[in-house]
């Protein structure tokens, strides 16, 4: 594991970092556009089943073994997925597709920073996944500008880059110490947050089938983390 001090600012994986960085850009702009026409609540609920999108790459990819009560887990989890999507029905919205991807690029992106977190110090590991998105999404950016109107929208700007860097900079952190699976439920309290800031500022109420389909993913996900810790 790196020291605190010296190798504060070394990136010693910078392919993995690049691609780390690309992936933010593009979870970011599916996100942006997902949010022009779905609630705060329902892309939350989606982003539920990125804890159980990790265990299933990871026995895909990392060769890690998943018993038969973890596959059922997966296979709930997704349950609640297609509950909250609600596929042919009236309520459906192809923008569900932008959250589903992101959500399997979230999952992916936990893991990268589970393997930088061995190598990289989580303050290099935050410059460069802020770095690699901010090149990229600046043409974007400049094209589509339109300055703030006043302080308090400039104010709510600067405090969302800080508490994304702070949140940014305290998962990789935490990735020294646990693994993604053991992290990715605690995504689940996101539902409270984006729940009450979409009914606050857009007045936005969670339906039936968001709140019961994100309870059954949450379950399976918690269940998931309880084989994890056993």
């Amino acid at each position: 594991m790196p020291s605190m001090g010296s190798d504060l600012f070394k990136i010693q994986n910078p392919r993995l970092q690049l691609l780390r960085g690309v992936m933010l850009a593009l979870m970011t702009g599916l996100n942006f556009f997902a949010l022009q026409f779905l609630q705060l609540a329902e892309t939350a609920a989606v982003q539920f089943s990125v804890p159980i999108l990790i265990a299933l790459i990871s026995a895909g990819f990392l060769g890690e073994k998943l018993d038969t009560k973890r596959w059922v887990a997966i296979c709930v989890g997704f349950v609640g997925v297609l509950i909250i999507i609600r596929p042919g029905s009236h309520s459906f919205h192809p923008a569900i597709f932008l959250s589903i991807g992101n959500a399997f690029l979230y999952a992916a992106f936990n893991l990268m920073t589970r393997k930088l977190a061995s190598s990289d110090h989580p303050i290099s590991t935050q410059l460069a996944s802020a770095a690699v998105p901010t090149i990229l999404l600046m043409p974007f950016a400049l094209w589509q500008w339109q300055a703030p109107d006043g302080w308090v929208v400039w104010a709510v700007i600067v405090l969302t880059g800080l508490t994304g860097g702070l949140g940014h900079a305290a998962s990789a952190l935490a990735h020294r110490y646990a693994t993604a699976a053991v992290l990715g439920p605690f995504l689940y309290q996101q539902i409270i947050y984006m729940s009450v800031g979409g009914w606050l500022m857009f007045g936005q109420i969670p339906d039936l089938a968001v709140v019961v389909g994100a309870s059954v993913v949450v379950l399976s996900g918690l269940y998931l983390l309880w084989r994890e810790l056993t």
